[in-house]
């Protein structure tokens, strides 16, 4: 068909993206209700046969901004610290479906587990569940904005009091070429290295991909095959590399080098004129 349907009723307000796990399409954002008036709490999941939207568990009190499947099990991200109706503070912004309670779990040592601060994307590289966001430490253990899942506890990446980044959030994370990437608002790591805003894990040090971008954030990265191979695509709010030249308007891929970001489309710059890349 060439027609957009309706899917199970619709929310009552933003959709922030998609996941499938178990052949069903996991919805997440802002809403409250889901389909016909049924209460969601951010996250719900569809089934097709029925054309119906179920919740799971009871939701969230407040965004959830990513979801992925680690070993088997859904984990969610987000702004959240309780599940909907719960005490605040019990589930500090990362959780864990548990298909036996049919509930959402505390991910991490301690109370609540989690972070202190907003989780805006999770990852699983090398079979290690990663996380990366606005927080600052895990259990009041310093991981500056990004963390990994180890034995039970969120642990540090990088080198550096804290691993990570010193400023900023880490908004995307993705992989390429074998190697860890992190895009944000960052500009520097815990160790006191450049990044701008874009960085790769090399070892147990983040090092700058590219020579990264200037003021505006990276929001998505993305490996896409345009003919010519894989390559690294990054979309956000900037504007050119650091310096100021070349212009890089939203959207830029990085050189088969790794050494600089290049224009993406026509005209001056690439990309868009105004406005954010939200999504790759």
């Amino acid at each position: 068909t060439s027609s957009w349907v309706a899917v199970g009723g619709g929310f009552d307000t933003y959709v922030r993206a998609f996941a499938v796990f178990n052949n069903e399409l996991y919805s997440f954002g802002n809403f409250l209700y889901a389909g016909s008036r049924t209460t969601s709490n951010k996250i719900t999941a569809y089934e097709s046969v029925s054309n119906s939207l179920f919740n799971t568990g009871s939701g969230f009190n407040n965004v959830v901004t990513a979801l992925t499947v680690f070993q088997g099990t859904v984990y969610a991200g987000g702004y959240f610290d309780a599940v909907s109706g719960g005490s605040p503070g019990s589930l500090n912004r990362v959780a864990k479906w548990d298909s036996i309670t049919n509930s959402w779990v505390t991910v991490g040592g301690g109370i609540g587990g989690g972070f202190n601060g907003i989780v805006n994307a999770l990852f699983v590289f090398n079979d290690e569940l990663y996380a990366g966001g606005d927080f600052t430490t895990a259990n009041g253990v310093s991981v500056k904005h990004i963390a990994k899942l180890s034995g039970g506890s969120w642990v540090t990446v990088g080198t550096g009091t804290g691993g990570g980044f010193n400023d900023g959030t880490v908004n995307s994370l993705t992989v390429f070429n074998s190697a860890l990437y992190a895009g944000g608002s960052f500009t520097t790591t815990a160790a006191s290295a450049a990044t701008n805003r874009v960085a790769r894990l090399s070892g147990s040090s983040w090092v700058q991909a590219g020579n990264g971008f200037n003021f505006g954030a990276v929001l998505a990265l993305t490996v896409f095959n345009d003919g010519f191979g894989d390559a690294l695509y990054a979309g956000g709010g900037f504007t050119a590399a650091p310096s100021g030249t070349p212009a890089l308007k939203r959207v830029a891929k990085l050189s088969t080098d790794g050494l600089s970001w290049g224009t993406v489309g026509t005209g001056t710059g690439g990309g868009f004129n105004d406005g954010t890349v939200n999504s790759l």
